[in-house]
């Protein structure tokens, strides 16, 4: 029997007993962009997912495009969510890990695999683990942008993201963003729609869509405001004339 221990180490045979064969230190720690992460921390979140019954996880990038990448192999074949070839749907998974663990913990890519590779010794050989592509991104039904200010919006996160393609209900999270990119996206959108966009908007609205109708409701607040100054300046010109006419009344009288 292979048990965890407090320090990240692993043992095998009876502990009670001190029966123990020594087995090493089973635990990844990575750091991505300022935080560390316990790779087996997240595994553990994972596996206890009812569709996942291995995990593996690891960082793979260099710098700000670090990220940390998961590797999955499903067992159930049917899966509730409805997802191709019985997996269930990374949106679902990324739901699943935000009920246990940090935002910066949460994998950017999830890696379908029919089994994970080992090294001859048994243990699971993480160099030879599939590299991420582009669809262990996308989650859920690829939604294009329609609109000019959607288009432009996807466009941005493109250039920044480095991908290829960007739906206008994928989160820029998931995606890979992070931190610093939305530092480097605010002056981007702030230069092209020439408004000030506060920064927490963007991590509010973190897809194309929801963001787009944020602009939409600034747009129609600042045209609400600009007719309200408009008709509080002419009440306020109309009182004036008034005042300005009784004056003149009286001084004639």
């Amino acid at each position: 029997l292979c048990r965890w221990l407090p320090d990240g180490n692993m043992a095998k045979g009876n502990i009670a007993k001190g029966n123990i064969e020594y087995l090493g230190r089973v635990d990844t720690q990575v750091k991505i962009r300022g935080f560390r992460i316990e790779c087996g921390e997240v595994e553990n979140a994972l596996l206890s997912h009812l569709d996942v019954r291995e995990a593996v996880v690891d960082a793979r990038g260099e710098g700000t495009d670090k990220q940390l990448v998961a590797w999955l192999r499903i067992e159930n074949a049917a899966s509730k969510s409805g997802a191709p070839s019985g997996q269930p749907a990374r949106d679902d998974l990324r739901a699943h890990l935000r009920a246990l663990l940090p935002e910066w913990m949460i994998p950017a890519r999830f890696v379908f695999v029919d089994a994970l590779p080992l090294t001859p010794s048994g243990k699971i050989d993480r160099n030879a683990l599939p590299a991420p592509e582009h669809k262990d991104l996308i989650s859920g039904e690829y939604i294009a942008p329609r609109s000019s200010i959607e288009k432009t919006v996807a466009g941005i996160w493109r250039e920044l993201l480095g991908i290829e393609q960007v739906g206008v209900h994928d989160n820029f999270f998931d995606l890979g963003g992070h931190s610093l990119l939305i530092i480097r996206l605010q002056p981007r959108l702030q230069e092209i729609f020439e408004k000030e966009i506060p920064i927490s908007k963007l991590f509010e609205y973190p897809t194309v869509h929801t963001l787009t109708r944020y602009f939409d409701r600034e747009a129609a607040q600042e045209i609400t405001r600009t007719r309200a100054e408009e008709r509080h300046a002419r009440r306020a010109s109309v009182g004036k004339q008034r005042q300005a006419r009784k004056k003149h009344r009286s001084e004639d009288s």
